[in-house]
């Protein structure tokens, strides 16, 4: 070993040995202005955390914990975050159970105990690196526990937490106080389960919402989102709570939404609470349903979304609908909240809105405004069977694109249209998707044919289908796959038949072991159809629920008493078949 090992050996010996001074002093080198200092301070540190790395961490985390200058104690946080995030050198493994149960203790008492506000900043960093890394194990028990419980233990403080509040979220002109203030009370309310308790805070909502409206008149975006982001979480978690004060909330968010002044990624996010609004239907179905004034605003803006698309020339060229050329963030937002906001709020809500706004949009000369008003209609087109056959009449000639958006509009039209509303149309919707069907663009081949497919309850349209299914095809034509759509308890219940049928011509030739495979995939349906009949009632329990979620309700449930049909005919099978044999399964 040379004299420079040795030396370094010496001073590692040191400051990792029983005066916490010679520690603290290698501590405070690592923060050095000198690069000297400071390299042979680093070099020291490296040899501890690969010779020694229990006794290294031991150290920071008692300097943690006792050491009074503020600077020793932020450095050790930070070291030790570095030293515990789950990276390259992660640390954690290498230490000992006992080093670990150390750390894990000394961390949580620091949390408690540390007074300035910085250090508890990087403290809580600290623990969170340590947390992701090692809870996904159940290697942190104690702070779940803690996590889980310390709102419910705040429950009997309602009163001074509401004060506290109140003048957090009121009085202070610091935004990173209101946010913290904001996050605060939205993570206690959502640990409150009775609601009289959650009404005591109905007052902190205006000022709530004005933490988000002032960060907006202050020109500070980065804030308004941070307050954003955690108002949608209170919308999906919570959204009773928004119920008496909906229209000034909604109201607020649509302004927004509308302000072209503002980023896209403000307007974006309130958007995003408005929808979240009108998917909360397990927590409040229906309550948006009331405010059609604001679903006719929503609409507009989604539209006017739409037409965000750049006039790229490989737009219209597309081979395919999955290339995006020209498409924007906002076309991208637009189209997937109208999306939400159709199958979240139902058609008999939705479609007067889109009779009323669409006309002007196919009426007008430019594409684009053509093809806003198909990817609307391919979200809302059912009961609007006229509307339909027009559109695909003015779409024969337009660019494939738009011609592709056209046949999925009528998939969707179709899959849920009743024989009655559909045959009367049938024979011009079947001849215009058969116009696109000789398109050579795949996008347009494959549109077509779902749609041909989702309207396939006719027999003159089965026999079409069947024509071009025996007729020669390539063998990657996607004809085949794109006959077989509908949805998953549909699909359910038919598999069920058909193992049924296929139970009852092999009889006994079924073994032992496939016979536990059938009743094992029995059990699982029974039980996620029961789940889903839960849920459905618990919606109807809801304060706004109305007749139009009665009746999805009501189609939901006749969808699952065909699956409990289609088990009960198996069960029947199976004990006609096997008879006493089947009993232990039973």
């Amino acid at each position: 070993m040379d004299e420079s090992t040795q030396l370094q050996q010496a001073q590692l010996a040191a400051v990792l040995g029983g005066d916490p001074s010679q520690f603290e002093t290698l501590i405070s080198s690592l923060m050095s202005s000198s690069n000297e200092t400071r390299s042979q301070a680093e070099l020291i540190f490296n040899l501890a955390k690969q010779h020694d790395p229990n006794s290294l961490c031991l150290k920071l985390a008692h300097l943690l914990q006792f050491s009074p200058h503020l600077d020793a104690r932020a450095m050790s946080a930070v070291l030790l975050r570095k030293l515990l995030t789950r990276d390259d050198s992660y640390l954690w493994p290498r230490l000992s159970p006992q080093t670990q149960s150390s750390l894990k203790s000394i961390l949580l008492a620091c949390l408690q105990q540390e007074s300035v506000k910085s250090n508890t900043k990087k403290l809580c960093d600290t623990v969170s690196e340590l947390a992701s890394g090692i809870l996904p194990d159940n290697g942190w028990p104690e702070l779940s526990a803690l996590s889980q419980y310390i709102g419910e233990s705040l429950i009997p403080f309602i009163k001074e937490l509401h004060g506290v509040f109140l003048q957090r979220l009121g009085s202070s002109t610091n935004f990173d106080v209101k946010i913290a203030a904001l996050n605060a009370v939205i993570n206690f309310i959502q640990c409150l389960d009775n609601s009289s308790d959650r009404d005591r805070f109905q007052d902190l909502l205006p000022s709530m919402i004005r933490t988000l409206t002032e960060a907006l008149n202050n020109g500070n975006e980065a804030t308004a989102q941070e307050a954003l982001e955690l108002l949608i979480e209170l919308a999906g978690t919570e959204p009773r709570f928004l119920r008496r004060q909906l229209v000034d909330v909604v109201g607020s968010m649509l302004q927004i939404a509308e302000a072209e002044s503002l980023e896209e990624g403000t307007r974006h996010l309130a958007i995003e609470f408005v929808i979240t609004l009108a998917e909360a239907r397990e927590r409040a179905p229906g309550m948006m349903r009331k405010l059609p004034q604001f679903i006719s605003r929503l609409f507009g803006i989604l539209m006017t979304m739409l037409l965000d698309i750049e006039d790229d020339p490989a737009w219209h060229s597309a081979e395919n609908e999955d290339e995006d050329a020209g498409e924007t963030s906002n076309y991208s937002v637009g189209q997937e909240c109208l999306d939400r906001l159709a199958i979240s709020l139902g058609g008999n809500t939705i479609v007067p809105v889109a009779s009323e706004q669409l006309p002007a949009y196919l009426a007008a000369p430019e594409w684009q405004k053509h093809h806003a008003a198909l990817i609307a209609l391919a979200q809302i087109a059912e009961g609007c069977s006229k509307v339909m056959l027009k559109t695909l009449e003015q779409v024969v000639t337009m660019n494939p694109r738009v011609q592709a958006h056209a046949a999925s509009a009528v998939l969707n039209f179709s899959e849920n249209c009743t024989p009655e509303i559909l045959t009367p149309y049938l024979d011009g919707v079947v001849s215009k998707l058969l116009v696109l069907l000789q398109n050579g663009k795949q996008m347009v081949q494959e549109g077509a044919l779902t749609a041909l497919a989702s309207v396939a309850d006719s027999s003159q349209v089965m026999d079409v289908l069947m024509s071009l299914q025996v007729s020669q095809m390539e063998s990657d034509d996607p004809t085949t796959s794109y006959m077989l759509q509908e949805p998953d308890t549909e699909i359910c219940a038919s598999m069920l038949d058909a193992l049924n049928e296929c139970l009852q011509i092999s009889g006994v030739l079924v073994d032992e072991s496939q016979v536990r495979s059938v009743v094992d995939e029995i059990k699982l349906v029974i039980t996620a159809s029961s789940s889903r009949k839960r849920e459905r009632a618990e919606r109807a329990k809801a304060e706004d629920f109305d007749a139009e979620e009665g009746e999805l309700i009501k189609e939901e449930n006749e969808q699952e008493e065909e699956v409990f049909d289609q088990v009960g005919e198996i069960l029947g099978t199976l004990i006609k078949t096997f008879k006493a044999s089947f009993l232990p399964f039973v």
